[in-house]
């Protein structure tokens, strides 16, 4: 199970989140998972930073973190 940090509280409106969920699941014959962690950061001020940090740290596998 892959666990993907992203810094929105709510991800079921994210189109690409789930068709990239999705994909993962039939290209792999639903051999691997994907675990959405919402929220991941909080309201900290630098939410993407965190996240980032996170996965070069190995806290999470992989980050979704937007530009600004």
């Amino acid at each position: 199970m892959l666990r993907v940090a992203e810094g929105a509280a709510d991800s079921s409106t994210n189109l690409a989140v789930a068709e990239f969920v999705r994909r993962v699941g039939e290209l792999s014959d639903g051999d691997m998972r994907i675990q959405l962690l919402p929220d991941w950061g909080g309201t900290e001020p630098m939410v993407e930073q965190n996240i980032v940090r996170g996965v070069a740290e190995g806290k999470v596998d992989l980050g979704l973190v937007g530009t600004r």
